[in-house]
Order: C-alpha cells, then sequence, then structure tokens
C-alpha cells in the first residue's frame, strides 16, 4: 500500500436507497482495493431526503460539482445522460447483462389479489416508473412490443421503495421494480406479472477529464471486488445486512419492517460481470433504439460519448 502523500483523491457518491449499484465499490473501499491501487476515496451521501424528480439531472450535477467521479447505471439512461452532459462526461466501461445481478433483475409488480389475464390488461393501467433513471426506458421497452404505450399511464416517482409501496397503498396499479426491492416484493406477497426480456447492460460514466491511468486503477480495485462479490459473497453478508437495514428503517412504515426484517436473509446478493470495453456495435444499437422513439440528440458518435481507448 502507498504512503497517503502519494494517493490519488476518488470522489464518489452514495444513495443509500439504491446502494446495491454501488456495492462493489463498497466492497472495493472496505477491503483496501483501492487504497492498494494507490486510491484515497471519498464517499458523498446523496441519500434523498426530499423527493427527486429526475435522476440524471442529479447525477449530472454531482459530476458538474466534482462531487462524484464515476457513476453507474443501466445502459439506455447511461447513454441519455452522457448526451445532455454537453461533454462534461463519458462511457468508461459496460458490466454487462447477468441474470443474477441488478441489471437482471427488472420486473413489473402488482398486488396478488390484481387480475392480469394477459399483458394487454395493463393497457389502461397505471404504471409507477422512475424518471431519469432505466426504469422508465426499459418499461417503455418491454411494454410497447405489447401495445401502443401512453405516456398518461407512466407515473414517475422516485427511489425504488416509493415505487414498491405505491403498489401496496393503491396509488398505481403495478410497478416497474428492480435490485434488492424485488426481494422485498417477494417477502411483502407482491406478484411479478412480468420479467424483462432486454439484457441490456450496467455502464460506467466518468468525467470527461479524469486520467487514463487514474480510470484504469480505479476499475482494476473495482473487478477485484466484484471477484470477491461473485465467488465469497459469505464474506460480505455484514456489510450488506448492514445497507439493508438501513433501507427497511427508513423507507418503509414500521407494521412492514418486522415482516422485512423476518426474511432479511431473502435478499440475496447480486453477481456482477468485470468492467470492460463497452463495444461500438452494442452503442450503436441503443443509441438507435433512443433515436428512433425521440429520446434523446441525434448527430453524436461513439468516439464522442466513450472512452473506448481505455481497453
Amino acid at each position: 500500500m502507498m504512503n497517503s502523500s502519494d494517493m490519488v483523491k476518488i470522489y464518489l457518491s452514495l444513495n443509500n436507497y439504491a446502494f446495491y449499484w454501488s456495492f462493489p465499490e463498497l466492497v472495493a473501499i472496505e477491503n483496501g482495493y483501492y487504497a492498494d491501487q494507490g486510491l484515497e476515496l471519498n464517499l458523498n451521501d446523496i441519500t434523498p431526503v426530499e423527493k427527486i424528480s429526475n435522476k440524471s439531472q442529479l447525477y449530472g450535477n454531482l459530476q458538474q460539482n466534482k462531487l462524484s467521479d464515476f457513476y453507474h447505471a443501466a445502459e439506455l439512461v447511461s447513454i441519455s445522460r452522457v448526451i445532455e452532459s454537453h461533454g462534461n462526461s463519458k462511457i468508461i466501461a459496460l458490466s454487462p447483462w447477468t441474470e443474477s445481478g441488478v441489471n437482471g433483475s427488472f420486473a413489473l409488480f402488482t398486488k396478488m389479489s390484481s387480475i392480469v389475464n394477459n399483458f394487454h390488461d395493463l393497457f389502461d393501467k397505471k404504471i409507477a416508473i422512475e424518471s431519469g433513471t432505466g426504469s422508465y426506458y426499459r418499461t417503455i421497452a418491454e411494454l410497447e412490443a405489447l401495445f401502443p404505450i401512453k405516456e398518461d399511464n407512466l407515473v414517475k416517482m422516485g427511489d425504488p421503495h416509493e415505487r414498491l409501496l405505491s403498489v401496496l397503498n393503491d396509488d398505481v396499479f403495478a410497478s416497474s421494480i428492480m435490485g434488492i426491492y424485488v426481494d422485498i416484493a417477494n417477502i411483502l406477497g407482491l406478484k411479478k406479472i412480468m420479467t424483462y426480456s432486454g439484457k441490456t447492460g450496467t455502464l460506467m460514466v466518468g468525467k470527461s477529464d479524469i486520467d487514463v491511468e487514474l480510470i484504469n486503477s480505479f476499475i482494476k480495485g473495482t473487478n477485484r471486488a466484484i471477484t470477491e462479490i461473485n465467488h465469497r459473497s459469505e464474506t460480505l453478508k455484514e456489510l450488506w445486512f448492514s445497507k439493508i437495514e438501513f433501507i427497511i428503517k427508513n423507507a418503509f412504515p414500521v407494521h412492514l419492517q418486522g415482516i422485512i426484517l423476518e426474511h432479511k436473509d431473502d435478499i440475496t446478493i447480486p453477481k456482477w460481470e468485470p468492467w470492460q470495453k463497452y463495444p461500438k456495435i452494442q452503442f450503436e444499437e441503443n443509441y438507435s433504439w433512443l433515436i428512433d422513439r425521440n429520446l434523446v440528440q441525434s448527430g453524436y458518435s461513439y468516439d464522442q460519448l466513450v472512452r473506448s481507448s481505455i481497453f
């Protein structure tokens, strides 16, 4: 390990309600994997205290204000965010889709008593999604294959626990849920009516001016943590459950907390694919999908939005 005077500072941000997206980084910090790469991590707590209307705006502001050198999110929304950054950020790497990972967990849930004979029954129903995140784009991609999307039926909400509670409280008919909230939805007796078929991955987004050697060091430390998660998850349960307990106590009403805590061992640690180069053909397919639906501005190239030379 290097002397503290030789360490390079890295800034990351953590939303505790969605900590599972950042679990590899938390493991790397806890085990000193970044320190071994000569990096000193400063972790900023950005857990919302008020409802956030658009997550894309939040993460763009974090990078502009130098509070987060890196973040990652679902593939489609990451492309959108990089375009909206006007050159301040670029896509750095891809963690490919894996069925047992966060990016493989997207699903649509409703109450057990709700009747859905076929997916067309969802046509005129209120469905909770989250603006500026993968939830928005992935839900559109799944539903548009079944029937014409009516924007009025997509109810934009904040963090996943809000969408889960909106179903329980009958504010919406169904909700797009992912990550640990899929396990919690099962614990609370919600019914999965659709597992998303799209196999898009997770992208790492970094500030445009970050040095290549620093990026490589960060990825090495994070990939080392991913190996730990995938092969020795038993050693990480204490860290995992400390984050789970925060969510249970702060996101759910008292009458549900005991139920979730009783079954917290059912909330599994997701696996990750190592961070790697984002293939040009995969970028072009996803960018074209966004353009075709007028969700992003056209005219950008792979080289403008992706730092492929890192690999």
